[in-house]
């Protein structure tokens, strides 16, 4: 008989590892920019859909197609940056503005990927599909035994070259005090950049993942992203390792939730926790020394 309690752990840390994937690169973006991404969501969507584009309707190798995905997402995300965010903070400064322009290009990315491969469901092939192990009384898949150490590396990779290399250090600097940052010489374009870029690369695997547990759709990044922002005010906003332990814990919510209730109260059980955050511990999980400490 299977144990339903492992079993719903294994649910939850796997769609944890799509949270973690893409609240660790939304909170990057966030904490070195200063800007609310929202068509991070939609980058999230492409990152997908291109995904699919190389290996189903190109014929590529499935690595191949990936990093093929990978790199022109990225490309996406810093032209966005560049070309929008970047003139628009020189013009303004203003933050609402950065965040209409961000929800323009959710949309218009949304759109145009309906007018491209449509509003139906795309399924992505998963070589993964029929690998089953049973570890006791838990049946495992290879799909979820992948997704959960990807995250981990990705987000492991992304905390040791934030903690480990020089450019890393100045992303963090800036981070925390981007006046003095200016001043002994970072470049402000180029960890926004960077930062950018990172957190694309993190949504390449997590919208793969999704796309083998699912199907691929233009809006399908909204609920991870909207996962993505809860996890980062649960972990602490410019906390890098709060908002994938903030992730962790909303998935694992998420899928205790869904289990003794229909499914659509567990988004609303997660963003009731990110309230309670916002209300009585707006610092989140790592207090006050987050905006100090991004990403340690």
């Amino acid at each position: 008989m299977v144990d339903l309690s492992l079993q719903l752990l294994v649910v939850g840390l796997s769609q944890a590892a799509i949270y973690m994937l893409v609240a660790t690169g939304f909170a990057l973006i966030l904490s070195v920019s200063r800007i609310f991404h929202f068509a991070h969501a939609a980058v999230f969507a492409l990152s997908g859909f291109l995904a699919f584009l190389f290996a189903q309707q190109a014929g590529l190798p499935f690595v191949l197609a990936v990093l093929l995905s990978a790199v022109l997402s990225c490309l996406v995300a810093v032209v966005i940056y560049l070309q929008i965010y970047t003139p628009l903070q020189q013009r303004s400064g203003n933050s609402f503005i950065i965040v209409l322009a961000s929800i323009g290009l959710q949309f218009a990315i949304e759109n145009s990927l309906a007018l491209i491969w449509g509003t139906g469901g795309r399924y992505l092939d998963n070589p993964m599909a029929a690998a089953t192990f049973k570890a006791g009384n838990v049946f495992i898949a290879l799909t979820d035994i992948v997704a959960i150490t990807v995250a981990v590396l990705g987000t492991a990779a992304t905390i040791a070259f934030l903690n480990m290399t020089r450019l890393g250090r100045a992303m963090r600097a800036y981070s925390e005090n981007p006046v003095m940052a200016r001043v002994v010489g970072i470049e402000p374009k180029l960890v926004g950049a960077v930062a950018m870029a990172i957190g694309t690369a993190l949504l390449v695997p997590a919208a793969v993942i999704t796309g083998w547990y699912s199907s691929l759709v233009p809006t399908m990044g909204m609920g991870p992203l909207l996962y993505a922002v809860a996890a980062v005010v649960v972990g602490g906003i410019g906390s890098v390792k709060g908002a994938a332990l903030g992730a962790l814990m909303l998935g694992l919510l998420s899928a205790a939730i869904s289990f003794h209730f229909p499914a659509f109260w567990s988004d609303a059980g997660a963003f009731l926790i990110m309230m309670v955050f916002v209300i009585w511990f707006p610092a989140g999980l790592f207090g006050i020394r987050a905006r100090s400490q991004a990403a340690r």
